[in-house]
């Protein structure tokens, strides 16, 4: 559709939405075994990139998105319902899944991996999914600027600094949450106010110095 193209070389992204309309939507039908990878030693490089607009990943099959910045991004809002998707950022700092603004997951299998973060939002985190696995190599497995919300589901975070990072508040309804921090300094989980609801969570601080679970007052 209009806004979409497809080419390694520009802007150095395998598939790259731009569309006029900053709240127009591109929409990726998952059918089958589906891989996106771009590797481009001139560029810093990303595997989905959406400039302008939202990104919606739904169906029944697997989508593997592989770049060097990151696996997946988007300016506006992600979403992803069902199937099975792997977003992987093999630069130092990159995020596997990042979005400028929210990230909904609901059902399906969601792995993402980075340097920087696993998922990385600046807006807010809803997690109802069957599966996620988020890892951050340097810093956080999972980073909300918003309020995380989990719903069920098996989620399991590693992050060097801190296994779940959020700037607000999280509430855990149902489901298990392990997030842990590998760091010397880490924190398994760092946020304003955490409400847990009939769930299983377990915040691991691995370093002598760290701590399971933190919490900040602005």
């Amino acid at each position: 559709g209009e806004g979409y193209e497809y080419d390694p070389s520009w802007y150095c992204a395998a598939i790259y939405f731009n569309p006029a309309d900053e709240n127009a939507e591109l929409t990726i039908e998952l059918v089958g075994t589906n891989t996106v990878i771009i590797d481009n030693s001139e560029c810093t490089s990303h595997a989905i990139y959406i400039a302008n607009g939202n990104l919606i990943i739904e169906g029944n099959g697997s989508l593997t998105a592989t770049g060097d910045n990151t696996g997946i991004y988007a300016w506006g809002n992600i979403s992803i319902s069902g199937g099975e998707v792997r977003a992987t950022a093999t630069y130092e700092y990159g995020t596997g899944i990042n979005a400028d603004g929210n990230i909904d997951i609901d059902g399906g299998k969601v792995e993402a991996n980075g340097g920087y973060g696993g998922i990385y939002s600046s807006g807010n985190i809803d997690i109802d999914g069957d599966k996620v696995d988020a890892t951050g190599s340097l810093d956080y497995g999972i980073y909300a600027a918003g309020p995380l919300t989990i719903n069920g589901g098996i989620v399991t975070v590693k992050g060097s600094e801190a296994g779940i990072y959020v700037a607000n508040n999280i509430t855990i309804d149902s489901g298990t949450v392990k997030a842990t921090a590998t760091d010397e300094y880490g924190f398994g989980i760092v946020a304003d106010t955490i409400i847990v609801t009939n769930a299983t969570v377990e915040a691991i601080g691995t370093g002598e110095s760290g701590y399971g679970m933190t919490f900040y007052d602005d």
